[in-house]
């Protein structure tokens, strides 16, 4: 009976300590969970000699306290890019576009760092192709630099998006020991698909289609919600070689290329980027058809083509969205 009583005592006054802190997370607010042990940060910067004893530039920010570095060994957080790590502004101070975005947190006790790949910015090497294998390796070696580092606290987290996405990507495939967590977004899995998604900018002949999925609101202002896009000559659907969702898969090989005839319809099935939104009561889901789409469609033909879409009991158009009511 002790026993028991003495356990709800205990939870008892969890809940209480808990309650006086009110946890808060939601787009631009966070707090609650974590309390500053620095006030500000002080960036270092050097060469790191990778496997092949190519030295790949470092910039990294450690937190500060009254103007003096904390020595506590803290975690890791570092992004691989292509866009420079560090360059003047005008009135000749350094800055970084690519850490400044995480520099909070070294308030709260993490190390932030940013690499120039090999080839790039102030690296040195020779870049071979983009999110190649070489970058894989390089991007294992710096993780494991940044965790053996007297101010590391031997555990490294790395994040981007876009190209600086991919190269988080990348280093998950190489799985370097001390990489214990990543978060990445806006870029590509399936690098060819990524880059020529739909069969757009393959040399190949026949017309583009682009679908756009909107959001038109009451007074009927549109709002962008996901894309698909396909050349029409490449519309063959095959069994993809992964989990593609049950979406149609276009391999778009040259031997599946088959030309538009006029007037003969053809059947075509375009897969939508995925995506998460609230369509609100009394907006309207709209399904816009075109042949271009800004800097996308790179060989425009000198005469455009017309397309039809047909709606009748023979040839059937539709739009399957996967739909939740909250």
């Amino acid at each position: 009976m002790k026993k028991a009583l003495l356990v709800l005592l205990i939870v008892s006054f969890c809940v209480a300590s808990f309650a006086q802190t009110e946890r808060i997370s939601k787009p631009g607010v966070y707090s609650g969970y974590a309390k500053p042990v620095a006030d500000g940060s002080q960036r270092f910067s050097q060469y790191v000699a990778v496997r092949d004893g190519v030295k790949l530039a470092v910039d990294f920010y450690r937190p500060t306290l009254k103007g003096q570095l904390v020595t506590t060994p803290f975690p890791v957080i570092w992004q691989f890019t292509p866009y420079r790590r560090a360059l003047y502004d005008n009135a000749g101070n350094v800055i970084s576009r690519q850490a400044d975005t995480l520099l909070e947190l070294t308030k709260y006790g993490y190390v932030i760092a940013v690499a120039d790949v090999r080839g790039k910015g102030a690296s040195f090497g020779f870049r071979k192709s983009m999110h190649g294998r070489q970058e894989v390796e390089d991007s294992y070696d710096l993780t494991e630099w940044f965790a053996a580092q007297s101010w590391s606290s031997g555990k490294v987290g790395m994040f981007g998006g876009s190209y600086n996405g991919g190269t988080v990507a990348g280093a998950v495939t190489a799985a370097p020991p001390h990489l214990k967590a990543v978060f990445f977004g806006i870029t590509d899995f399936n690098m060819y698909n990524g880059w020529v998604r739909g069969g757009i900018m393959r040399y190949s002949v026949g017309a583009d289609i682009f679908v756009v999925l909107e959001d038109v609101d009451e007074a009927g202002n549109a709002q962008y919600v996901a894309d698909g896009r396909l050349r029409l000559s490449l519309r063959a659907t095959h069994q993809p070689p992964y989990n593609f969702l049950n979406l149609p898969w276009h391999r778009n090989y040259k031997i599946d290329e088959h030309k538009l005839t006029p007037d003969k319809p053809v059947k075509v099935a375009v897969d939508l980027m995925p995506t998460v939104t609230i369509f609100k009561k009394g907006h309207r889901i709209r399904l816009a058809l075109t042949g271009s789409q800004g800097r996308t469609n790179h060989r425009r033909a000198s005469v455009a083509p017309t397309l039809n879409v047909l709606r009748d009991a023979i040839h059937v158009s539709y739009l399957s969205l996967p739909i939740t009511k909250q």
